[in-house]
Formats: C-alpha cells, sequence, structure tokens
C-alpha cells in the first residue's frame, strides 16, 4: 500500500531477543532514549494501547496515533479503531514520517510495510515477558553506528534498514 508518508519501524531489542518486562521496556538506557527521541521527534507516532501506556506520558512535539478498542479518547491523541484506521489518520495529518513504536502486535502488522527499520541493538541478555525475533529479510543496513550508554556502560548498536 503506498502512502503520503515513510512509513518507518523504530525499536530496541535485547541480544536475547528482550523487549519488554511488566509493560516497560527491562532496560533503561538515557542515550538510547535520546536516539529514538531525536528520531521520531516532529513526526507520527503508531502504537498499541499497552505502548502508549508503558510511555511516561504524551511525547512533546509528535503526534500519537493508538490503536486501541477499549481505550477512552484522551486529550492529543487520536484513537483509531484498527491498524487501517492508523493509516488513514496518518494519511490526513499530512506528515513526512510515522513511525510504528510497537507493541508486538502493530510491530508484525506494519513491518511488512515499513520503507526503513530503526534497530537498537541491546547488547545484552534482559530478562523479560516479551520477546520480538524481527524478520529483516529483504531489508539492508544503511547506516550502522556503536554507543556506549554512560550511566550503565551497557553497549548499544544503532542500524537502520532500508527496503
Amino acid at each position: 500500500m503506498s502512502h503520503s508518508f515513510s512509513l518507518e519501524a523504530i525499536l530496541a531489542i535485547a541480544r536475547n531477543n528482550a523487549i519488554g518486562l511488566d509493560g516497560k521496556l527491562p532496560w533503561h538506557l538515557s542515550s538510547e532514549l535520546q536516539l529514538f527521541k531525536k528520531i521520531t521527534m516532529h513526526h507520527a507516532l503508531i502504537m498499541g494501547r499497552k505502548t502508549f501506556d508503558s510511555l511516561p506520558g504524551i511525547l512533546s512535539h509528535r503526534e500519537h496515533i493508538i490503536i486501541s478498542t477499549t481505550m477512552n479518547q484522551i486529550p492529543g491523541i487520536y484513537l483509531a479503531q484498527s491498524i487501517e484506521h492508523a493509516l488513514t489518520i496518518a494519511e490526513h495529518l499530512k506528515c513526512e514520517k510515522v513511525f510504528v513504536i510497537g507493541g508486538k502486535n502493530i510491530f508484525d502488522a506494519l513491518i511488512p510495510q515499513c520503507t526503513a527499520i530503526h534497530v537498537s541493538r541491546i547488547m545484552g541478555d534482559f530478562e523479560a515477558d516479551l520477546f520480538y525475533d524481527i524478520n529483516l529479510s529483504g531489508y539492508s543496513i544503511s547506516q550502522s553506528h556503536s554507543f556506549r550508554d554512560a550511566e550503565t556502560g551497557i553497549d548499544i548498536l544503532y542500524q537502520k534498514y532500508l527496503i
């Protein structure tokens, strides 16, 4: 399906494919959060309700499209009943880029439509109750750089994949 925006996914994933624990990230890495902010700033975010609940609130300078059939409307967000509805909302927002930020089911449904995938590979194994094995077949790495989170000393490998 063709969109008027670039549909991209962004996720952080541990070496053991961990992505979540008790409804939150299994780690707190300030440098990785800053990278997420830098990449997604001034764009739209598509997410499920649980992903929205894991956030500290509405993220500044980003449009929030939340896919949920049970959530009540909250000022400052767009509520979508389905993936298709979320994409329709994104079209109306006239954003240059729309980022898929989770959760697992949203990734499964939308990553095959993404033209770019931003992956922060957290170089550690973490206790988790949610794992994700991302399928990157058909994509190639266009950017790659490593950095260390200053607070924790954990290494992170950022990779951007393009179709």
